[in-house]
């Protein structure tokens, strides 16, 4: 247990009793993000993956009455290979949880209709600009492991749960014989750039992904 301004906390391994609160966390970190707005069903069965996938790691923050307070997620695999193995495995349960939302809250249908209208338009755009920038469409990685998310509750910030999450996790790739870790930020996102660098993170490239937001790849070299 890890002390900071008396306020407890430790590190644990993701598990499902966790899920409800790391969408909480996610819901007030990423509130303009496109999963956002698919529903807070959909993230708990995003999120869900990594409590189930051998290959998916994830950590969480607790307080003293074991509540999450922060999270980091990602898996030994590339960017692609990540989204291409969340779909394929957690297609019908992302799908039914968008349903249960709209279910739940009529009015959620209109936010991921336009939610999803509006990507594909960036993505349609994407395609047709597809021979002068191949980077619109495709990430190229320069590892096999991948940081997918890292939040934490905005009172929690500037207390050292982040920079704990982050380390746990670097060392969990590093034991499984990864050389690098890959992740992917936006531009916009100043302080989470900042933190990256300031932990050895290099920006290998910028990019616009399909929803027409600047993004850029960050990666981890491991040393030796």
């Amino acid at each position: 247990m890890k002390t900071f301004c008396n306020l407890k906390w430790s590190i644990q391994k993701i598990d499902k009793r966790h899920l409800d609160d790391i969408v909480s966390i996610h819901n007030e970190a990423f509130p303009h993000f496109f999963t956002t707005k698919l529903g807070s069903s959909f993230l708990k069965a995003m999120y869900g993956w990594f409590t189930e996938n051998p290959l998916a790691i994830g950590y969480v923050a607790t307080n003293s009455a074991g509540n999450a307070i922060g999270f980091v997620v990602g898996a030994s695999m590339s960017v692609a290979m990540y989204k291409k193995t969340l779909s394929k495995e957690k297609r019908i349960a992302l799908i039914l949880g968008i349903v249960k939302d709209i279910l739940q809250c009529p009015s959620q249908a209109f936010l991921v209709i336009n939610s999803v209208i509006h990507r594909t338009a960036h993505l349609i755009s994407a395609i047709l600009k597809r021979s002068r920038n191949r980077k619109e469409l495709s990430v190229h990685s320069f590892s096999d492991a991948y940081l997918t998310s890292i939040a934490v509750l905005s009172d929690m910030r500037g207390t050292g749960v982040a920079q704990e999450l982050l380390t746990t996790f670097v060392n969990e790739v590093k034991e499984r014989g990864h050389f690098a870790i890959d992740l992917i930020v936006r531009d916009e996102n100043i302080r989470a750039i900042r933190f990256y660098l300031k932990n050895a993170w290099k920006k290998r490239y910028g990019y616009p992904r399909s929803d027409g937001i600047p993004h850029s790849l960050f990666t981890y070299v491991f040393k030796g």
